[in-house]
């Protein structure tokens, strides 16, 4: 944390943005999505309330 914190600010101090990315479609049963569940669209259950793309061809 310190150190991203040190480059946030040295970013900032000269002008620079930052932007940073989730990939698509992270597991809603994923490590990263139970860690931060405030950033990701789920309900009160850790369901996710908007989905996107369609199921596997199963042939």
């Amino acid at each position: 944390r310190r150190q991203w914190q040190s480059i946030r600010d040295y970013a900032h101090e000269n002008g620079v943005s930052l932007i940073g990315d989730v990939p698509m479609f992270v597991a809603h049963n994923s490590a990263d999505c139970w860690a931060h569940q405030e950033l990701f669209d789920l309900d009160a259950n850790g369901m996710p309330v908007s989905v996107a793309g369609v199921p596997p061809d199963y042939f």
